[in-house]
């Protein structure tokens, strides 16, 4: 998503004020979720009201923490709904050059029929996932921290290492020339030694590694 949007900026604009930027509004748009998540999911074990609702979903548990403020509170727990669905869609906008990055071919299929596709994709797993999508989510979001930490890896030793201290620099003019560039069988093998790594110690819902059972109830996360 930063590559596409960020693609809008001018070639001269610098890369600190860019990272502040980013990070700032990150940090703005998730403190405010997480402290309301916190205050809610403390109440839980304190509050009858919260611990009822939180047995029937997250999402009542969220207008729960509205009723207090009555007819004003329902009103709020509709805008967090609708929150929710507006939420996903930069997301669905930058899925459509995702899946442009997949091949050339796919490139000359315009990008909002991609996004089509993506939009049907989500809607037919949140439809087939409806009554546990919250469980499927968190245990499967557990598993994608393992890919996340892998590919930050392997970018910052690519930029750092490869391009900067080796001094090979970043040829921008080649972006889609495939002949221009690498294979990636390195990126490949480092990936799947990292994975290796986190499936020897994962311990997660699904599956627990055996050097994960050696350690422990938690693994070795």
């Amino acid at each position: 998503m930063r590559a596409d949007f960020f693609v809008y900026y001018p070639p001269s604009s610098l890369s600190l004020p860019l990272f502040a930027s980013s990070l700032l509004g990150l940090i703005l748009s998730f403190t405010l979720a997480l402290l309301i998540g916190i205050g809610l999911a403390s109440g839980v074990s304190s509050n009858p009201l919260y611990a009822t609702a939180y047995e029937t979903s997250q999402g009542a548990l969220l207008v729960a923490g509205f009723a207090p403020l009555n007819h004003f509170g329902k009103f709020c727990g509709v805008v967090v709904a609708l929150g929710v669905i507006a939420n996903t869609i930069p997301p669905t906008y930058s899925s459509g050059l995702d899946f442009q990055l997949l091949a050339s071919w796919a490139q000359k299929c315009p990008r909002f029929v991609w996004n089509t596709i993506g939009v049907i994709i989500y809607a037919v797993c949140a439809l087939a996932g409806r009554n546990s999508l919250s469980e499927i989510f968190t245990n499967f979001l557990a598993l994608m921290g393992y890919w996340v930490a892998i590919f930050i890896s392997i970018t910052i030793e690519e930029h750092l290492i490869f391009r900067r201290w080796m001094g090979r620099g970043w040829n921008w003019e080649n972006w889609d020339r495939q002949e221009k560039l690498p294979i990636g069988i390195a990126a490949l093998v480092a990936f799947l030694i990292g994975w290796a790594g986190a499936i020897l110690c994962m311990a997660q819902v699904w599956y627990v590694g055996p050097i994960a059972k050696e350690v422990g109830e938690h693994g070795a996360d």
